[in-house]
């Protein structure tokens, strides 16, 4: 009877600790990470700041795309034109590399520093004459940026906090300013890792593993996977637009437009001819007319079957790119979602163990001390039986 009833209030109370315990553990990332912890004029966690961070970068990949081709469609200018469809293709893939960050306070401040270097680049810098009369599209969105990302930066922090952070910014994007049109860029990151105490700074080894939780790789991929395909479309676009094969293709037309203007003439004159025009003659005329034109279609021809057979290599080696990419980045959030699994289980497998071990010390403990009791209170009414069933029934009375 003991060894039964010690198993049931083990296993009874081993199912209760692990039904606490398990929901105590979390997939979730640590409240503060890396620069975070140094950073104490934040008062968000970790979570809430990347979830803000990644609807600022969605909503600058959608105003990037609508001012370019705003630019795009208001100008003739065919550099112009190429301007902003470089800036909406570098511009795009720039942001997505600030907020890239695996510490999100890093990736705030690296965002925060790349509005105030395009802020600089189009007003006074070297992207000022970029796009014409059009500049001030680039310019009013890049002040808009600004003011966004300080919207994130009031929700996250207090006063104090969101001045420095804007300090910070506004000074390394003077020291550091975009001087191409591929908005190549040093990131603020390094300085702010340099910045913390050795100890924080050696933390940032295995923040890939711990701060970014499943939901937040899932946010950025969604992220990628919305703009990986417009990226290869406007590559595309812009190998269409090359001068090189803009102009083979311009050089075609205005051969067929010569000959269109020649056989107008030739027809005009031929309608004014005399009636004594021997006919052979004519029809020699026209024979030479068409030889020609059979050319310069032909070489039309030609130059599109060239420019199609490039576009299929060019095509074929973009997705492959943006596939390698995807596949790529599925690979590492499988990897993260194996280790916090692993996590979870050690974590999982050593409460089971404690919470066993606990129940079986706690029931043995119970039942050493009640025995001794037991045991008396058995002998207890044992002998008020004796005393019932052996005394007479008349002496009981008396």
């Amino acid at each position: 009877m003991r060894s039964h009833t010690g198993t049931f209030a083990r296993l009874t109370f081993g199912v209760m600790l692990t039904t606490i315990v398990a929901g105590c553990v979390s997939t979730s990332a640590p409240d503060r990470t890396g620069l975070m912890t140094e950073a104490s004029n934040v008062t968000a966690d970790a979570r809430q700041v990347t979830m803000r961070i990644d609807e600022f970068t969605g909503l600058w990949l959608g105003a990037v795309e609508w001012r370019a081709d705003m630019i795009r469609s208001a100008s003739d200018d065919p550099e112009v034109r190429r301007n902003a469809l470089l800036w909406k293709i570098n511009a795009s893939s720039a942001m997505l590399r600030a907020t890239g960050h695996n510490d999100p306070l890093i990736a705030l401040m690296d965002a925060w520093t790349l509005v105030y270097q395009f802020k600089d680049y189009f007003e006074s810098g070297q992207g000022a004459d970029n796009f014409g009369d059009q500049i001030h599209i680039a310019r009013e969105l890049s002040v808009a940026a600004i003011q966004e990302i300080e919207t994130v930066a009031v929700r996250i922090s207090n006063t104090e906090g969101v001045a420095n952070g804007r300090r910070i910014a506004a000074d390394f994007a003077a020291r550091e300013p975009i001087v191409n049109e591929y908005y190549l860029r040093r990131s603020v990151a390094n300085d702010l890792v340099e910045s913390l105490p050795t100890e924080t700074r050696t933390a940032f080894a295995s923040l890939g593993t711990i701060t970014q939780t499943v939901e937040s790789l899932s946010s950025r991929l969604t992220l990628y996977l919305a703009f990986l395909p417009k990226q290869a479309r406007w590559q595309a676009e812009f190998m269409l637009e090359d001068p090189n094969t803009s102009g083979m293709l311009a050089g075609a037309l205005e051969d067929v437009s010569s000959i269109d203007d020649t056989a107008d003439r030739l027809a005009d004159t031929l309608d004014h001819a005399v009636d004594d025009v021997l006919p052979e003659t004519v029809e020699g005329i026209i024979e030479v007319l068409r030889a020609e034109v059979d050319a310069i279609e032909a070489l039309v021809d030609s130059e599109r079957e060239l420019i199609l057979n490039r576009l299929p290599e060019e095509y074929a080696e973009i997705f492959a790119l943006v596939t390698e990419q995807r596949e790529e980045a599925l690979r590492r959030v499988e990897i993260k979602v194996d280790n916090v699994i692993a996590e979870v289980d050690q974590i999982a497998q050593r409460t089971l163990g404690d919470a066993e071990g606990l129940t079986r010390g706690t029931v043995d403990y119970a039942f050493e001390r009640a025995v001794p009791y037991l045991i008396a209170a058995f002998f207890g009414l044992f002998i008020l039986f004796l005393v019932y069933r052996l005394v007479p029934q008349r002496v009981r009375t008396d």
